[in-house]
């Protein structure tokens, strides 16, 4: 009778990055957990783990993946309030991951456009993560802004 074959740490680490692009974020964080048990010098399992827990990924209010051009991808955004009146502030927070080196800085926008299309409110600002822009950033590392 065959053995049956044990966990690889890779089959782990494709788990987890599955559940981080659907928007689990506890699922990823214990197969990325599970990686290293089996495999404690697993760089990339090291990473994620570091980069959830220093950029509070864990509170994301709505999850979702957008690659954008398969070195940057848009993990997930939170809105403080979903309603305001006219001069209130409102905050939306956004994590980022870089997929791969990156080899120019890029710049977030965020629009608030009237149902006619018109932009009401917008913001435009250098992505960073640590003071360091899109350029600087290690993949895998994940950036809230």
């Amino acid at each position: 009778m065959r053995q049956p074959t044990p966990p690889s740490s890779a089959a782990y680490d494709g788990l987890g990055l599955a559940y981080e692009r659907l928007g689990g974020f506890e699922a990823a964080t214990t197969a990325y957990e599970q990686v290293l048990v089996i495999d404690p010098d697993h760089r990339r399992a090291q990473r994620k783990l570091e980069g959830f827990s220093a950029s509070g990924v864990m509170e994301i209010g709505q999850p979702l993946w957008r690659d954008l051009g398969e070195r940057i991808a848009l993990l997930a955004c939170a809105v403080q309030r979903r309603r305001v009146r006219a001069g209130e502030t409102v905050g939306i927070t956004l994590w980022w991951e870089a997929m791969a080196d990156i080899d120019r800085d890029y710049t977030v926008f965020v629009h608030v456009v009237h149902p006619d299309g018109r932009i009401l409110v917008q913001e435009d600002a250098l992505l960073l993560r640590g003071g360091r822009g899109t350029s600087d950033w290690p993949a895998w590392r994940i950036a809230r802004k």
